[in-house]
């Protein structure tokens, strides 16, 4: 009984301390809760924002491999930092700006920013700042997403493009992004290209067959150009395979008679996989009904292996 007097004394005595203690200590605890869980999205938009942000580039740093929870995060944090642009919160602007010019920032969580800023602003809207970011960024992954998804200047780009596509001291695959994005986005590519003489048959390598996809209609192939491609396909990959399938249905409205034939060649080789042949039926089933082009049969499971695997 003594020393429970002593005990309450004590706490009499030192309560105007030991309150705001507690009381702080619960406030940390339910903090620390609501940011671990999605309570906080329920905080005014000047406290959520920076929170945003911060979570933004944790999940980057650690979950370089994104799946389902981790895209939830993602989407929820661009979320909100959208919400904050659109309320004309300069200082999440700011931020975002001068986190894409720090060339010490993972390119992936610029990326994320960049989703950001497309989301609310459009693909037209590159304020100058932004626009120095992408001239003065050595990051290729970086560049390559402002390239395809805003709307830039010509000029600002195009020619360092064109002296990487014709570098042959770089990777193959370095220069065929490069040969990628300017079929897909330079008006002038298909006369450059032909100047430079970058798809003439002897020279042709199989990763070049996307840059010919991508100009689709705007390049005329030779009359036995896939008659002299099938050698090269026979050691190819899959996917070059499949592009050049893609490639074939493409010309097929240009009156090519090879990739016409080149199809059916496709569909009767047994050096082709299951769902290449199934590919070239289903073109030429579709281009004439005469056809009537049996589908090979293919599992759901095999389907789903098959696009893990980036085929296509």
């Amino acid at each position: 009984m003594g020393n429970l007097k002593i005990i309450l004394a004590w706490l009499k005595k030192w309560r105007y301390f030991l309150g705001p203690i507690f009381f702080l200590l619960l406030f940390i605890a339910m903090f620390i809760y609501s940011v671990t869980t999605n309570l906080w999205l329920q905080y005014p938009l000047f406290l959520k924002a920076p929170l945003a942000f911060e979570k933004l580039s944790l999940s980057v740093f650690k979950e370089s491999l994104c799946h389902e929870d981790c895209a939830l995060k993602r989407l929820l944090a661009r979320g909100v930092l959208a919400e904050s642009l659109k309320d004309g919160n300069q200082a999440t602007a700011q931020k975002i700006i001068k986190t894409l010019k720090n060339n010490e920032i993972d390119s992936d969580f610029k990326i994320e920013l960049l989703k950001v800023w497309l989301e609310v602003f459009g693909s037209r809207n590159l304020v100058p700042e932004m626009l120095a970011v992408f001239q003065n960024s050595s990051d290729e992954k970086l560049r390559h997403f402002f390239q395809r998804n805003f709307e830039l200047p010509l000029s600002s780009w195009r020619e360092l493009e064109r002296e990487r596509a014709l570098d042959q001291n770089l990777l193959l695959k370095d220069r065929q992004s490069s040969l990628n994005l300017l079929a897909e986005k330079d008006p002038d590519f298909r006369s450059w290209s032909e100047e430079k003489k970058l798809f003439e048959q002897e020279r042709l390598v199989l990763p070049m067959l996307k840059s010919l996809l991508l100009l689709k209609n705007n390049f005329m192939l030779d009359s036995n150009f896939f008659e002299n491609l099938w050698p090269k396909l026979i050691v190819a990959s899959e996917k070059e395979r499949n592009i050049a399938i893609f490639l074939a249905r493409s010309t097929l409205d240009q009156g090519n008679l090879s990739s016409e034939s080149f199809l059916n060649r496709v569909y009767s080789s047994s050096e082709f996989s299951i769902f290449s042949r199934s590919f070239a039926a289903e073109i030429l089933n579709q281009k004439n009904a005469n056809y009537n082009l049996i589908i090979p049969e293919i599992q759901d499971v095999d389907w789903e292996n098959y696009l893990a695997a980036d085929n296509l």
